[in-house]
């Protein structure tokens, strides 16, 4: 089962993730921009379980939570 969850940003986009891809939208949510895999810094992809959950942080920026992909050698 795939989870989805979303933050809206300081400019007003929302950020949507789900699975482990994640797009925006510049627009209240009418359209949406192509989807983009997620990789950390090494390259691997992140979230192959499907479940993770965005939140917005104090700082501004926005936190991921999510499964690494098996056998994965970086540490994120």
């Amino acid at each position: 089962m795939h989870s989805t969850t979303w933050v809206e940003l300081d400019d007003g986009r929302i950020l949507l993730w789900c699975a482990q891809a994640h797009c925006h939208s510049d627009d209240g949510g009418l359209t949406w921009s192509d989807t983009q895999l997620a990789k950390d810094v090494n390259g691997d992809p992140v979230g192959v379980g499907g479940d993770g959950g965005l939140v917005k942080l104090s700082g501004g920026g926005v936190g991921l939570v999510a499964d690494r992909a098996r056998g994965a050698k970086s540490q994120m």
